[in-house]
């Protein structure tokens, strides 16, 4: 008797063994430490934007510096460095108790897993290429579950400016934003083809472990525009009586993506100019343009609106690049500086972006 109860609570113990090792998935499983210290890397200034998140994401286990002193903010992500991260959030999340025993490569390890676990359907071709914001977005995303994700935030499908939802990235970006892992940028685009650096990566890992983190954006029918009563392409007057046709429509798109066109030959011109008064009136032209290009998207937002309803992506599409244009317009002398240079070009490209997807979704519109 005495050796089958000894036995027996053998076996209790070795049971009980097996089932500490392992955790009920949960973000509670995410544990911060102390490993972080301020100036720890030296490429990370405290009042960066990222300074928190990157702080967070090395606390919390997730990521390290490429170097002893050095984060590489700018730099960008790999296939291999995405995997392992996706990896390491869903072993953490799902408390699965994973060592993730080093393999040669040493990626190999957390590859195999992402696979296993379905983070990621196949390995990918090579895995030294840069992640876009669309890859890690559907790597987070299939790395812990819904629950974890959660809703904080409205948003609508079709909503977010240069993502429909239909796309096969959809789904994880627009439950992200719902979570509150993402906003977009200044006018909430994802840009999805976009390489993601290493900065919005930890700001993206620690949203996702540390719900505390996550941030809030509205993007519904309560944050679109009131109605325009601007003028409207087939009218003269700017009445509201006329409706404008298809084609009308499509004219004004084009009209405001060739003042867009002219913008950017106008600042390039500008930059390169030494003479004083040519470098002037080139900033001048510049901003002509791209006020003119503000103009032409607002009456094709209310054209649109009035054709098609607010509802239709393609009002959305060019109202955003509306704001885009005309926030161009306003930054154009200041964009003359090394520092804003890129940014104005970025807001052309980014508005031109939006009119190409409103006006190829205008023309697939009866």
């Amino acid at each position: 008797m005495k050796k089958f109860i000894s036995a027996l609570m053998a076996a209790v113990l070795a049971l009980s063994v097996v089932c500490t090792g392992a955790l009920a998935a949960s973000l509670d499983n995410f544990k911060y430490s102390d490993t972080y210290k301020d100036g720890m890397f030296t490429d990370v200034a405290t009042g960066a934007w990222y300074a928190e998140n990157v702080k967070s994401a090395v606390n919390l286990g997730l990521m390290k510096g490429q170097s002893a002193d050095r984060f590489v903010p700018l730099g960008s992500v790999t296939w291999a460095e995405a995997l392992t991260l996706a990896a390491r959030i869903h072993s953490i999340y799902a408390g699965d108790g994973e060592t993730f025993a080093q393999s040669s490569p040493w990626y190999k390890v957390y590859a195999d897993y992402a696979v296993k676990n379905g983070i990621t359907a196949a390995e990918p071709a090579k895995y030294s290429a840069a992640v876009t914001r669309a890859d890690l977005a559907v790597l987070l995303y299939k790395a812990v579950d819904s629950d974890a994700l959660g809703v904080k935030n409205s948003v609508t499908d079709g909503f977010i400016p240069d993502v429909k939802g239909t796309e096969s990235y959809g789904p994880a970006v627009y439950a992200l934003y719902r979570a509150g892992v993402l906003t977009g940028d200044t006018k909430h685009c994802f840009n999805a083809s976009t390489a993601v650096s290493r900065a919005e990566t930890a700001a993206m890992v620690s949203r996702v472990a540390d719900k505390t983190l996550r941030l809030s954006v509205t993007l519904d029918s309560s944050t679109l525009p009131a109605d325009n009563t601007g003028t409207k392409p087939g009218t003269s007057t700017g009445g509201t009586a006329a409706n404008p046709t298809k084609q009308e429509i499509l004219t004004t798109i084009t009209n405001a993506r060739q003042s867009l066109a002219l913008s950017a030959q106008s600042f390039a011109a500008a930059q390169v100019a030494t003479d004083a008064n040519v470098k002037a009136a080139a900033l001048a032209q510049a901003k002509t343009y791209a006020q003119n290009a503000a103009g032409y998207s607002q009456q094709a937002a209310t054209a649109i609106q009035t054709v098609y309803g607010k509802s239709a992506a393609a009002y959305t599409d060019a109202y955003y690049a509306y704001l885009g244009c005309l926030d161009a317009s306003n930054n154009v002398k200041a964009a003359m500086t090394a520092a804003e240079t890129a940014a104005f070009n970025s807001e052309l490209n980014s508005a031109a972006e939006l009119l190409s997807k409103a006006y190829n979704e205008v023309n697939a519109l009866k």
